[in-house]
């Protein structure tokens, strides 16, 4: 842990020049313009660092980010996080970074973009991963994640990890109630809460119910899987 730490403190001018280009980068949540220029600005970072970057488009928000990293055969860690920030266009120049007393200043140094920057600078000095790391980065956090939503599920069920989702046409199409996770009446504060305790308390649960999440992604949302069915459409289309 001391190397660790020793290290950290070694990258700390790299770490604070990341956050400061960052944070002098406006990202509001409805400026998809200002956003995709961050997301794009971050992809090349995360592959300096190794990783295999995808842009997923959103129509409305900005691009959502996937940063994939491998390691050894071993099951994934999903790390996500988001872009988007509550602040309006223009703000960095009101409030620009800075650092004074030993503190940093500026919209999004707390949260999310000094949440980047720790994780960029415990990914530099990890060096080789222990097991496969997926990071996921959406633009519309700060709006609720509506363009992002079924995304995150995809990742997490990949990932093995149950999902608790409100019951809505788009959740349906993934989670299978009470075999890959549950699903809640809209607006059902209690039973949300209840089914996530009820799997944050059973390990085994956990494991079954993600599990199951993941061989249902293996098995009917892969890539060849969706290749397959698009050439159904396109053959049922054609008369054919």
């Amino acid at each position: 842990m001391k190397d660790l730490l020793d290290a950290l403190r070694r990258n700390l001018p790299e770490t604070l020049s990341l956050l400061e280009a960052m944070v002098n980068m406006d990202s509001p949540s409805m400026n998809k313009s200002l956003v995709d220029t961050f997301v794009h600005f971050l992809g090349p970072t995360f592959e300096r660092l190794g990783a295999a970057v995808e842009y997923v488009p959103a129509e409305r928000f900005g691009d959502h980010l996937l940063a994939r990293f491998d390691g050894a055969p071993a099951d994934k860690l999903l790390i996500l996080g988001h872009t988007d920030t509550v602040f309006p266009a223009g703000e960095i120049f009101r409030r620009p970074f800075k650092i004074q007393n030993n503190r940093a200043t500026g919209p999004g140094v707390f949260d999310m973009k000094g949440g980047i920057a720790l994780l960029c600078a415990a990914l530099r000095v990890l060096g080789p991963l222990p097991r496969p790391v997926t990071i996921l980065l959406t633009s519309d956090e700060e709006a609720g994640s509506p363009s992002s939503r079924a995304l995150i599920e995809m990742e997490a069920m990949s990932a093995g990890i149950p999902i608790v989702a409100s019951d809505i046409p788009g959740n349906r199409d993934l989670v299978v109630d009470g075999e890959t996770g549950f699903l809640v009446n809209v607006g059902d504060r209690a039973t949300l809460a209840q089914k996530a305790l009820l799997i944050l308390g059973d390990v085994e649960l956990a494991k079954k119910l993600g599990l199951a999440g993941k061989e249902r992604m293996l098995r009917d949302f892969s890539i060849e899987k969706m290749v397959e069915r698009h050439e159904e459409l396109y053959r049922s289309l054609m008369g054919g």
